[in-house]
């Protein structure tokens, strides 16, 4: 056999048995699949709602919004450390009002 042939039968051989899988990559794919199906899952399981606080239209949310929310989270079901708020003049017809939204995790 000529050395050409051999060196590139083995050459050929190597490069096949490197680029398939071994049951330990495998094992390792499928531990990564389920990972991410179970915080897939995890994720699914959460539920994010938003509403208005009470007060409507207002100009001094700026140091109670937060408590507003807070206040009203219980009512609506939220999970203790999920409650947060924002200041949002944009549903007001008054460009000085602001409406306070919520949101939390349930």
């Amino acid at each position: 056999m000529h050395p050409k042939f051999i060196l590139g039968l083995l050459s050929a051989l190597a490069a096949t048995s490197f680029a398939s899988p071994t049951p330990a990559d495998n094992a390792v794919a499928e531990v990564a699949d389920l990972v991410q199906r179970e915080a897939n899952a995890e994720f699914d399981k959460r539920a994010i709602i938003r509403w208005n606080a009470s007060g409507g239209c207002r100009t001094d949310w700026s140091g109670r919004c937060n408590a507003a929310c807070r206040s009203e989270a219980y009512n609506k079901g939220c999970k203790a450390g999920t409650v947060g708020s924002a200041i949002d003049g944009g549903d007001c017809t008054n460009p000085f009002k602001s409406h306070c939204k919520c949101h939390c995790e349930v």
